[in-house]
This record gives structure tokens, sequence and C-alpha cells, in this order.
């Protein structure tokens, strides 16, 4: 998944850097140690905001490391502010903008109304919105944001054939932060994927209705869900909650704990 995301995110990126008066791409022995190149045009400067940590082990983590990698490649200098709450989106994104940031990269559709409006605000910035709705583009009026918008049916898929030949139980969860679509579709693209893969092993697979914590860093929401999904059975756990999945994974590890052995296992920690 961390390679997906830095393609996702170099894609995104190379689409909107007109701002910095190119198309991002490094040249071979041009750096300098201020990020700069030999020809004295500077590096472009990319700033990534996220409601979540970026040590979350999970969608903070996946998307800071592959801003940095994407950053290492070309040649860009990089800041991020992590753990941010939902009121404080804009006035982060603007801060950045003041500061002159070539680049804001937003990783989550939760993101958008903030970035719209700061990008008619600053038409000389570009923006990157990853998980972005397909008819964003269009809705800025500069035309200084890039959306991009991974099939989250088929990331479903692939963590639900993954469950389907792992649980021993036939019960598996899903854990969500917000009521996103792209949450939505990885929770269908799971369930239905489990079902099939476990029909053809013999098994009858059911997946827990998916539950939301409203936000992605409730660790607390987490625990309480996973316990609570652990006493229904479920053996094999999916989610899209950044945060959230790590308080989920510190009540399955407990479990295990105290069973003696690893009988309940979290996809989310392989960043499908």
């Amino acid at each position: 998944m961390k390679k997906l995301l830095a393609i996702l995110l170099t894609l995104a990126m190379s689409l909107s850097l007109a701002a910095c008066g190119g198309t991002g791409t490094d040249t071979t022995g041009g750096g300098t140690e201020d990020g700069g190149d030999s020809s004295g045009e500077s590096a472009c400067r990319v700033a990534m905001i996220c409601d979540s940590s970026i040590s979350d082990g999970g969608w903070g983590m996946s998307c800071y490391n592959a801003m940095v990698d994407a950053a290492e490649e070309h040649g860009w200098e990089t800041e991020v502010s992590d753990s941010i709450a939902q009121s404080a989106y804009y006035d982060t994104i603007v801060s950045y903008c003041d500061l002159g940031y070539d680049l804001i990269y937003a990783p989550g559709n939760q993101y958008t109304d903030a970035v719209l409006q700061a990008a008619e605000e600053f038409p000389d910035v570009a923006f990157a919105l990853l998980n972005g709705g397909e008819d964003t583009p269009a809705q800025a009026a500069n035309g200084n944001v890039t959306s991009l918008l991974p099939n989250a049916q088929q990331v479903g898929w692939i963590a639900g054939a993954l469950a389907g030949l792992m649980t021993q139980s036939g019960t598996i969860a899903f854990i969500g932060g917000m009521e996103l679509d792209t949450t939505l579709g990885k929770y269908q693209g799971y369930q239905e994927a489990a079902a099939y893969v476990g029909e053809q092993e013999g098994k009858t697979v059911t997946t827990l209705d998916i539950v939301y914590s409203g936000d992605f860093s409730a660790t607390d929401k987490g625990i309480e869900f996973a316990k609570a999904m652990i006493d229904q059975g479920a053996d094999v756990f999916f989610g899209d909650a950044s945060a959230v999945d790590s308080g989920a994974r510190q009540a399955i590890d407990e479990a295990n704990a105290a069973s003696g052995s690893v009988t309940i296992y979290d996809l989310s920690l392989i960043h499908i």
C-alpha cells in the first residue's frame, strides 16, 4: 500500500506542480543541502495536513511515508501538521499558504471543503486531494485542485479475500472512521470477497455490521469497538480509521495475550 500511495502522491503532485514552475522532476546531481538545485531554482515546498497521527501505524503513517518517499525522489521540501481537529483544517492549510508553500497535500475526502475554500483564496498554490471526489477539481474556481480516487472497493476485495482464507470462527469485522463513500466501498468489497472466498473454502463467512467512530483519532473507540466485536466472535479485522484502528489493534493484542496464542488478526497492519 505504501508503494501505491507513493505512486498516487507523485502523480497528484506532478499534475499540480505548475505552482512550482515545473514538473517536479529532479535532475541528476542538481540537489543542494537546502533542497534547491544548482540552477538556482528553489525546491518545491510541500505541506501535508492530517487529522490522524503520522505514527498511527495506519493511514496517517502510510500517507506521510508516501510523501517523504516522493519528496526524496524529486527533491521537494516537506512539512506536516498531524493530529489536527476538523475545525482546524482550513486554518492549518491557510497558514502553509501564507508561508509560501507551493503545494498542499490533503490525504482524505474529509478535507474537501477546506481545500476548495483555500484554493479559491490562494490561486497560486496547488492542492492535491487523495481520496477526493471525481468532481472536486471542477469545483475549484482557479483550477488548482487535483484529486485522485483509488478504487476503494478493490482494496476491500483484497482484504476480504485474505479474511475469508484466515477466519476460523467465520465472523469478521470492519471499523470505519467517518461515513465516507470510500470507507463504505472498502466495507462492501471486504464483505463480498470474504463471503466468496469463504464459500470456496467450505466456510460460511459473516461480516459484522460496519461501525463508525465519527473521526479518525478516537483510539478509545477502536478499543471499545474491537472488544465488542471480539465478544461477537470476530477473529479477523480490517478498517479505514487511522488511530481508531490502532485502538482496535490494542484490544486485539490484549485478547491474543490473554489466550496465549494468536487467534485474532488485524489486516490493517499490512496497509492494503
